[in-house]
Formats: structure tokens, sequence, C-alpha cells
């Protein structure tokens, strides 16, 4: 995606969590949400004690989730997180961890398995009839923004079997 996106022109920033986990003795590594409680510094919330174990963080524990913390809110701000945009000749990788460091893509080798197999996009479910779908706006509270929102009419079939009746949007 990197490569898409930089291709066509745009900025895109690589970043690997190498973060462990000290849950479980260590089990866990840097496990699949693992940054939600250090970005939210959601410590002692039920999946923060369950990604992070019980008790109060460490300090470099801490330090870790402010550093992230910077990061996602530069990017957010100014759409720079704070490390080298990715460029297809280098790869720079900002390896986020408790002494976070900028390399080239730690996983080459599994990157290049995808060389010559281009990704097409393909539908997952059966497309429906256009007639069956209703458009509703969702208002975010407060901030005035609007984001369409699409779904199926109440009673309209969906050609699937067994599938669950759609909820009207309001």
């Amino acid at each position: 995606m990197a490569e898409a996106h930089s291709a066509a022109g745009g900025p895109a920033y690589l970043a690997e969590l190498c973060g462990r986990s000290p849950a479980l003795g260590g089990a866990l590594g840097a496990c699949h949400s693992l940054d939600v409680p250090l970005l939210f510094g959601t410590f002692g919330s039920p999946a923060g004690r369950g990604l992070l174990g019980e008790g109060a963080p460490s300090a470099g524990t801490v330090a870790f989730a402010d550093g992230l913390r910077r990061a996602w809110t530069a990017f957010a701000h100014d759409g720079d997180p704070g490390w080298p945009a990715y460029e297809p000749g280098r790869r720079l990788t900002r390896l986020l961890g408790p002494a976070s460091t900028t390399a080239p893509y730690p996983e080459e080798t599994s990157r290049r398995i995808w060389d010559g197999h281009g990704i097409e996009p393909f539908d997952l479910v059966r497309p429906h009839r256009q007639e069956d779908s209703i458009r509703a706006e969702s208002v975010c509270a407060g901030s005035g923004a609007y984001a369409p929102l699409w779904g199926r009419r109440a009673g309209a079939r969906s050609g699937y079997p067994r599938s669950a009746p759609a909820r009207r949007l309001r």
C-alpha cells in the first residue's frame, strides 16, 4: 500500500510496533492491538491490563506511550509523524519500541514474496440491487460533519439464505 500511495504522489509512513507486551511473561510479543492502550493511555482498563499486565506500567512503558502519542498527534496535525516518508528505494520504517529507531523495512524478504503478484479488488459479497438500498446521513455530534451511510431498505431481500434482517438506519 505504501508503494502504491507513494507512486501516486502521496506521502506514506511505515511503522512497526516492536515493543513487547510484558503480560504473560512476554508471550504476547508485539501483538495486535498492543498499541491501543499505549496510544490512549488506558493502562488500567481491562484491555490495557490484559495486554500490558497488571499493576502500574513501568517508566519505560509510559515514555514509549508518550512518544507514540506525540507521533500520532503530529501526523494528525500536520501529516508528519516525525520520521522520513516512505521512498520505494529506501523503504524506511519507524521501529516503535522503548528505544524507537528508523531503519530499512525489516521484513524485506516477506515483502518480496508479493513481487509480480498484482492485487486486484474483489467482492466479498454478492452485489445487491441499487433499489434495495437507502441513503442516510450521519452527523458527527457537534462537529457539523456529515458521513454518508449506505444500508439496506427494511424488508429488502438479501438473496442469501438465513441472513439476518437488516436494521433500518435513522
